[in-house]
């Protein structure tokens, strides 16, 4: 991720480098995994660092003029909110996504959302 210039890039790369990590995973997998408090617990603390390390990016594009300010807190916050429907697996009960899906479509919905309008 360090080789990448461009912040909404480098948001895209991770989100779907998580979400290809998740793809593999099936819905029935996914539900037991979080079903079990030790690999719940991992896995809340893997998407709190997820949540932490997008809200970085998203401030780094907004430091280099890439992303507009007014919206970069807000953004930051809503990301942390879908990642903690995605752990909770209502949002994916709500979309019909997969774990894999929905994190591709964050890092999309990030990126055009918060990029600078000319």
């Amino acid at each position: 991720m360090a080789d990448e210039p461009d912040p909404g890039r480098r948001i895209i790369r991770y989100l779907n480098g998580v979400g290809t990590a998740m793809q593999r995973n099936s819905v029935e997998f996914y539900v037991d995994m979080v079903s079990y408090e030790p690999t719940e617990a991992i896995y809340r603390l893997n998407s709190e660092a997820a949540a932490r390390r997008v809200r970085g990016f998203i401030e780094e594009g907004v430091t280099s003029g890439h992303f507009r300010r007014s919206d970069a807190a807000l953004a930051g916050q809503a990301a942390a909110l879908l990642i903690e429907g995605m752990q909770s697996g209502e949002l994916l009960q709500q979309t019909g996504l997969s774990a894999g899906e929905a994190y591709y479509e964050l890092g999309e919905l990030l990126v055009n959302g918060l990029s600078v309008r000319k």
